[in-house]
């Protein structure tokens, strides 16, 4: 199964301070989705995210209609666009080959 990576870069927005970092995963359907499986980590995505990346902070997880086939974690940087380069280098890097799970990066308002 090809790996699906997206990444939506939105039009600039100056006041720094209302911009997030969406890193979405999911696998509509699959209600016990292990996104540390999906990636062959042994540490939770969080630490695994900002161990491995310089300059980007967590701040909070969400998910689509309160299912548990996809996870959203919001982080914040002080360069959003270098940030999400990295973020969709190390994911894809580490996506199983045979997984069907899926993930989206945004760079989104506040």
């Amino acid at each position: 199964m090809d790996r699906i990576g997206i990444i939506i870069r939105q039009l600039p927005v100056y006041e720094r301070e209302d911009k997030m970092i969406k890193l979405h995963f999911f696998d509509y359907g699959n209600y016990d989705l292990d996104i540390e499986k999906e990636l062959g980590i042994q540490n939770d995505v969080i630490d695994f995210v900002t161990d491995n990346i310089q300059n980007i902070s967590f701040d909070s997880t969400d998910n689509e209609f309160d299912l548990e086939d996809n996870w959203i974690f919001w982080f914040k940087s002080d360069s959003e666009n270098e940030t999400l380069d990295e973020l969709n280098q190390l994911i894809s890097s580490r996506i199983r080959n045979e997984s069907t799970m899926k993930y989206q990066i945004t760079i989104d308002e506040m």
